[in-house]
């Protein structure tokens, strides 16, 4: 459900799809992350294949719209090895959190951040 914002000039309307790609840029701004993860294990396997139509600008994030007009997110993210998660995800939070409403005048009920992956950078 995109988020349609009246003013006296007419209509704006904003995609999840735009929410998506706005917390994903925001997102890949944080020290300690490497990189943003599928949802789920086919989002991921057709990742690694380059899926045609795919759009890697709006990976690891879920939007979902709430009752109240507000907006829920979940970042699915790789981090270092290393970086203390909870710091790293904390400031995830805040600057997604600040980003998204900042640029696309929406309320974010919730930013959830999910880590599913550790990065190991090789000593070779």
């Amino acid at each position: 459900m995109p988020e349609v914002v009246e003013t006296d000039r007419g209509k704006i309307t904003i995609s999840e799809d735009v929410i998506a790609m706005l917390a994903s840029f925001a997102a890949n701004e944080n020290y300690g992350l490497v990189d943003m993860k599928g949802k789920n294990a086919s989002e991921s396997f057709f990742d690694k294949i380059k899926f045609i139509g795919s759009d890697s600008r709006k990976k690891g994030v879920k939007v979902t719209a709430m009752e109240d007009g507000s907006f829920s997110l979940d970042l699915y993210v790789k981090l270092m090895y290393g970086i203390n998660m909870s710091a790293v995800a904390k400031n995830l939070m805040s600057n997604v959190r600040y980003r998204v409403e900042e640029l696309a005048g929406i309320q974010l009920n919730r930013v959830n951040v999910h880590v599913v992956d550790v990065w190991i950078e090789n000593s070779d």
